[in-house]
């Protein structure tokens, strides 16, 4: 009987010691933990290096001068409207940009009859930049049309030399009386966006910015 008791209780005493070491092993895991954590800040660029573009427009007046452009009085039907708008970069140290130029060109309701402003009256357009028909849109109830024209390399850091878009706009020649007093519009927004993390796609189809969205813009009319 003795035998059984002493047998039990050093059962219950390996036992208990079992649990005391499963328990001490469970309280060093505990412990055997770690954790580290980064704090990161990005400085982002500043004002000089950031996109940044600079437009204006200049025609050439009576006397063959290229002056500031100032809206003609007197345009007869068949009139070239001397209208030269140009793009650069603001600044010298401005982020590269793909650049490309919206020109709205609205006809006087007075003539929606007839020959209306279209991308045909755009006249004398510098090679360096690329009429993307297939962003075209025709907006027959305000007899408007829009264009978009993307210069063919952009514009580089340090390109701050005035990139002219086109000359001028011809008049329809079959207007008539009824285009007096009217006022034909022409609007033009350089749009410009960084060249770095943007691939410029094909110029002749849609979006050849792909979802990215102009950062810059100046507009002249």
């Amino acid at each position: 009987m003795d035998t059984n008791i002493n047998k039990r209780s050093r059962r219950r005493k390996v036992t208990a010691f079992s649990l005391a070491a499963l328990l001490m092993i469970a309280g060093v895991a505990a412990y055997l933990t770690d954790s580290i954590s980064f704090t990161n800040m990005f400085s982002m660029a500043t004002d000089v290096q950031a996109v940044d573009i600079t437009a204006q427009e200049q025609m050439v007046n009576g006397e063959g001068s290229t002056v500031a452009y100032a809206d003609p009085t007197n345009v007869k039907a068949g009139d070239l409207v001397s209208k030269i708008p140009q793009v650069a970069q603001k600044g010298a140290e401005n982020e590269a940009v793909w650049v490309r130029a919206e020109v709205v060109l609205t006809t006087p309701e007075a003539e929606a009859a007839k020959t209306q402003l279209t991308a045909a009256s755009v006249n004398g357009v510098s090679a360096d930049w690329t009429l993307n028909n297939a962003e075209t849109i025709t907006d027959e109830a305000n007899h408007s049309v829009t264009l978009y024209y993307y210069k063919n390399t952009g514009l580089d850091i340090g390109a701050t030399a005035m990139s002219p878009l086109f000359t001028g706009i011809q008049i329809p020649t079959d207007w008539g009386n009824e285009s007096a007093g009217t006022v034909p519009s022409v609007i033009v927004t350089f749009q410009a966006i960084q060249k770095k993390h943007v691939i410029q796609g094909s110029l002749t189809e849609a979006n050849p910015w792909g979802d990215a969205t102009p950062a810059a813009f100046e507009t002249v009319e």
